[in-house]
């Protein structure tokens, strides 16, 4: 992809040179490394591909690039015009295979925005498994690879969706590498490139989905003084975060609670946390009460909390530089066995 964004950019007579990263910076993984040329001007830069940029994503990004200590370029396969203000208000340079480019070269600066990606065919139109449906039947995989082998209607049944998505999003997987079949038998074999993925999707195709009630407290701390089951209620977010790590205190506090358990006494019990806490509506929030969308028999790591992908989530979401690093620690912790190191 990196070859193809840099074609792109000929007619500003810009050229590049990719290579091998040969001594990678400490606490960042670059893909290649790129000798960039305009006419006089050259620079050095170490190169991360992102495909599918959202946001969601620009803060972690561009915490990680500030961080790099030396110069970096993301290429990616389209940055719109709002995120291409962001990005260059950070001083984070980048290309993308439409053409957009912000490029700062020894005495030269190239800025060009709003160049529309290539209509895409049918064979590189987005998979359907980062759309809603089919994110709530990944995130089984992803927190129980070998569920893969149930079959197609329990799975719609433990992932709220019909037959068919759990169907399509088996063909997805197929397509994109992630599943094979040997000896018919499902294999399932996820990578973090495909995490990083869902946890993008989720935020912007199901997360708003699942909100019910938004609240803001002076009582941070208020959760400490509950016990969650796991189950009716569940802690995630910051809060979770805690209880995994015991390093970060966050302001936040997420809970998801079972869509299909809404009774009268876990009402109740609701009115109880936001007298306990003095909840009450505001413009800001720091209490957040969401649907949760995964079966009763996902294990996870601490009773009480949501599985860890989901705590790993909602901290990327935040794009705070310290639930970043707690997010780092909880993968390393649970998910990384599951899905490689970093």
């Amino acid at each position: 992809m990196a070859r193809c964004a840099f074609a792109t950019l000929g007619p500003l007579g810009i050229e590049a040179q990719l290579e091998p990263v040969r001594a990678k910076p400490v606490g960042w993984q670059p893909d290649l490394t790129a000798r960039i040329r305009r006419g006089g001007d050259r620079e050095t830069f170490q190169i991360e591909v992102k495909r599918g940029l959202r946001p969601v994503t620009l803060a972690p990004l561009i915490a990680r690039f500030q961080k790099a200590g030396v110069p970096a370029l993301l290429v990616a396969d389209y940055v719109t015009p709002a995120m291409a203000e962001t990005l260059r208000a950070a001083h984070v340079a980048f290309i993308d295979l439409a053409g957009n480019v912000y490029l700062e070269l020894p005495g030269h600066t190239c800025y060009v925005v709003g160049r529309k990606p290539a209509k895409k065919t049918d064979d590189e139109r987005p998979v359907r498994i980062f759309q809603a449906a089919g994110l709530r039947v990944l995130f089984l995989f992803l927190c129980d690879p070998e569920r893969i082998l149930l079959p197609t209607r329990q799975l719609a049944e433990q992932a709220g969706v019909a037959n068919g998505t759990v169907g399509w999003v088996l063909k997805d997987l197929t397509r994109l590498g992630y599943l094979y079949t040997l000896k018919r038998r499902r294999i399932f074999k996820p990578d973090r490139k495909l995490l990083d993925r869902w946890v993008e999707a989720y935020e912007g195709q199901l997360r708003h989905r699942l909100i019910r009630a938004r609240y803001w407290t002076d009582e941070v701390d208020w959760w400490r003084q509950v016990e969650f089951d796991g189950n009716r209620f569940a802690l995630g977010g910051e809060a979770a975060a805690y209880v995994l790590t015991h390093y970060l205190r966050g302001i936040t506090t997420t809970i998801y609670q079972h869509q299909e358990k809404i009774t009268e006494q876990n009402e109740q019990q609701i009115r109880q946390w936001m007298k306990l806490a003095r909840m009450h509506g505001a413009e800001k929030w720091n209490v957040e009460f969401l649907y949760r969308f995964w079966p009763d028999d996902i294990v996870v790591e601490e009773r009480g909390t949501v599985p860890a992908v989901l705590v790993f989530a909602d901290l990327m979401m935040t794009g705070d530089e310290r639930c970043i690093e707690t997010a780092g620690m909880i993968y390393e912790q649970y998910l990384a066995e599951r899905f490689g190191k970093n």
